[in-house]
């Protein structure tokens, strides 16, 4: 699934064993980061594609894929999404932090690795546009890649200072698509504000280049990492017709059925050599 470097030794580890591999999430793009280079390295080392949209199917077979190992069967994210939200009320961390239904902000950011440098730098500009805001602020722990410490780093700082926002590590069971859902935005680079918020219609301010390259909702606008640019950003989300206009959002990543599909065709998959060897079909 996707595009996690520590998804790679899977991979090779079955490669010279002949042992075939179903990849999900492949033929996306993204200019800010180096999944691309481990999403791709993937798709050549697997014999099966599973994509999320026609556009990534499409990249698949620039790649010289053949036809019949793509198919776009949608994100499997997706999948009961707007069931997992529906128990926000009962959540423990709901109570917890005495969150009020689209009135506070949640934060994801992730280290962007193709510019290291400024991480530190753009973290201290998103905490200086969220300062100016009255709204709780939920931050989530970002991922595992370089630069992490530094964006943990300057979150903990903010927390420590400001008891109007808060740092989770880990939520437990489903309790962050019920935050997703009754925030009044994300912000933030994650996946999650380009696949997920779509189905729960929710604003999103994208930051920087992490999730350039990307089919992006109608929900979605992207800002640099200045309080300028968030700042014109919000001013749009905020507005009636925005609301309005995403109220009607058909999330381009699937109806939320990817998973019964993507069993149905695992299904189908024939275990023979034809799998195994794999022909490069020139464009």
């Amino acid at each position: 699934l996707g595009d996690r470097y520590e998804m790679i030794s899977g991979a090779l580890a079955s490669l010279d064993k002949n042992i075939p591999i179903v990849h999900i999430h492949g033929g996306a793009v993204t200019y800010g980061a180096i999944d691309d280079n481990i999403r791709h390295a993937l798709t050549k080392l697997s014999n099966f594609h599973i994509v999320s949209h026609f556009s990534y199917l499409k990249r698949i077979l620039q790649m010289g894929e053949e036809k019949w190992r793509v198919k776009n069967l949608g994100a499997p994210g997706l999948d009961n999404l707007k069931e997992k939200t529906k128990k926000i009320i009962d959540t423990k961390i709901f109570h917890k932090y005495n969150l009020k239904k689209n009135k506070y902000i949640l934060v994801c950011l992730n280290p962007e690795t193709r510019a290291l440098k400024v991480i530190k730098n753009n973290t201290q500009e998103l905490i200086k546009f969220l300062r100016n805001r009255s709204e709780t602020k939920i931050f989530t722990y970002p991922n595992s890649d370089p630069g992490c410490e530094i964006i943990i780093s300057e979150l903990q700082k903010l927390v420590k200072s400001n008891s109007n926002s808060y740092l989770i590590k880990n939520f437990e069971n489903d309790d962050f698509y019920s935050i997703l859902s009754h925030s009044k935005f994300l912000i933030g680079n994650s996946s999650v504000g380009i696949v997920e918020a779509a189905t729960l219609k929710k604003p999103v301010i994208n930051l920087g280049e992490r999730q350039n390259g990307k089919i992006h909702p109608i929900n979605v606008i992207t800002a640099k990492y200045t309080v300028k640019s968030m700042t014109k950003c919000l001013k749009v989300i905020e507005s009636k017709n925005y609301l309005s206009k995403i109220k009607k959002i058909k999330n381009p990543y699937g109806d939320g059925k990817s998973g019964i599909k993507i069993a149905k065709q695992l299904l189908k998959i024939k275990l023979n050599t034809d799998l195994i060897k794999k022909r490069f079909i020139n464009q």
